[in-house]
């Protein structure tokens, strides 16, 4: 590449880093705000945004978790910014963890709806015989060469395959990521 083709490179990069910074730092301030007062308001909007969702989480935790929210949402979000700052960053990976488990665990405790059950209605039995439905058979001559010609086994032995007693069968275990981590459960 000749010496005026790497500069024109050079200052059109530079040119487009520029702009693509000052987009970035003018979509920063509206979202953000551009005074202090305009940031802090934003970013109690985000908090209080954040807190509504984990409350949305409440009834899905465990009951040992429950503890972590207070009775009304509107009452904690009457503090200070700091404080519910504080709070989300304590709670918010718990709260997620706490679901998960929640989950789980109720899925492990859960038969499938066939056990709780039994079959309601039985089979019920034919009202009719297939015969009755059904003309008579008829019969043809038979055309086949089998009687007069006669049927020979194989003469390949069947090998007997051994059954391997449930005692002597090697015990396999799956591995994947999850054995690397405790089971949530206990």
């Amino acid at each position: 590449m000749s010496n005026p083709r790497r500069q024109w490179l050079l200052k059109f990069l530079r040119t487009m880093w520029d702009r693509i910074h000052t987009l970035w730092l003018a979509r920063n301030n509206d979202r953000h705000g551009r005074t202090s007062k305009a940031k802090t308001q934003a970013s109690l909007q985000q908090a209080h945004r954040t807190i509504r969702s984990l409350y949305l989480l409440k009834d899905l935790v465990l009951s040992e978790d429950r503890d972590l929210f207070y009775d009304d949402v509107s009452a904690h979000l009457q503090q200070p910014l700091r404080e519910l700052n504080a709070w989300v960053t304590t709670h918010q990976g718990l709260i997620a963890y706490s679901v998960r488990v929640a989950k789980l665990a109720a899925r492990s405790n859960t038969k499938p709806i066939t056990e709780h059950f039994p079959h309601l209605q039985p089979h019920r039995k034919r009202r009719y015989n297939i015969t009755e439905l059904l003309p008579p058979p008829i019969t043809y001559r038979n055309t086949k060469l089998t009687p007069s010609v006669s049927v020979t086994r194989s003469s390949r032995l069947r090998v007997k395959k051994s059954v391997v007693s449930p005692e002597k069968r090697p015990h396999l275990r799956q591995r994947s990521l999850h054995n690397l981590w405790p089971d949530p459960l206990g």
